[in-house]
């Protein structure tokens, strides 16, 4: 009933229009040919057997599909408060903006949060503050029997490989680290010369493919174990256990798809296909301990 009514009230219109500019001013001929195309996107609308939307309300649906489209936008612009986005709100993202762009970072004059909200933590002044770390915030990695214990940063570069990345990307990543006085996982692509480029602290990490660590059949090689992981850079290592975020295929890497830059820090062979091994004698959980002991 609605599409019948909405397509007589353009026919009507399209008649009024185009009478009206046949018997007066030139100026209703404008008027007259939105109404025409209103009443063809119509017909359209009426006929296309698609969208239920557009068939049930002609040339009106559309505003639907239109606000759906901004919707983002009036929610960013219009509604959404400071503190309301999600993973990270306005607020939080103006300072970052800020501080890239070398600005000052602070606000002053209090905040816009409910800090007496149940379950809210905040730091409150003390009467009798510790002395200030000669390190500043840093956490010791290695126990009471690890001969090199290393102090990292509470915050590092996180493990994103040479293979996924580029040679810019890992160098200024490295420089980034070196500069700010934290570590640099490598991932478990391989260490490479990129990572090694600038002296920061790096983080070396092999997983069940040994990429960087493994001989010519693809399995774990002590030797180049024991020479990566005397380099003074390399600081701790991350062993990975299994592939987690794309398990049994996309970490196959086919012939047709090898590049001239991998085979050097993952150890490939040319002429065959490289995948982390499905099952090795470090396999866990039973070879879990095995590696343990033969890396330490």
């Amino acid at each position: 009933m609605v599409r019948i009514l909405i397509l007589a009230a353009l026919i009507v219109a399209v008649i009024a229009t185009v009478t009206a500019a046949i018997l007066g001013p030139w100026g209703w001929w404008i008027l007259a040919v939105i109404f025409i195309l209103l009443l063809i996107v119509g017909i359209r609308d009426a006929v296309q057997p698609r969208h239920s939307i557009l068939r049930n309300f002609p040339v009106l649906g559309h505003a639907r599909y239109f606000l759906e489209e901004i919707r983002p936008e009036i929610q960013q612009y219009f509604i959404e408060r400071n503190w309301d986005g999600k993973p990270f709100n306005r607020d939080q993202r103006s300072l970052i903006y800020s501080r890239a762009k070398g600005y000052k970072g602070d606000k002053a004059f209090g905040t816009e949060l409910n800090v007496n909200e149940p379950g809210y933590e905040y730091f409150i002044q003390s009467i009798a503050p510790k002395a200030v770390p000669d390190l500043g915030h840093r956490v010791r990695l290695g126990g009471p029997d690890c001969t090199q214990p290393y102090d990292a940063s509470l915050l590092n570069i996180s493990a994103m490989s040479f293979g996924s990345l580029s040679k810019n990307a890992v160098l200024a990543m490295n420089k980034g680290a070196a500069q700010g006085g934290f570590a640099h996982d490598t991932g478990e692509g391989g260490l490479t010369k990129y990572h090694r480029a600038y002296n920061a602290d790096l983080m070396w990490e092999f997983g069940s493919g040994y990429f960087g660590t493994r001989d010519k059949d693809g399995q774990f090689d002590p030797e180049k174990f024991r020479e990566k992981s005397n380099l003074e850079q390399v600081k701790a290592i991350t062993v990975k256990l299994s592939q987690g975020a794309s398990p049994g295929w996309v970490v196959c890497c086919p012939v047709p798809r090898s590049r001239k830059k991998l085979p050097r820090p993952a150890a490939f062979r040319w002429g065959r296909p490289a995948s982390p091994r499905p099952a090795t004698p470090h396999s866990p959980p039973a070879g879990t301990d095995s590696l343990h002991r033969q890396v330490a």
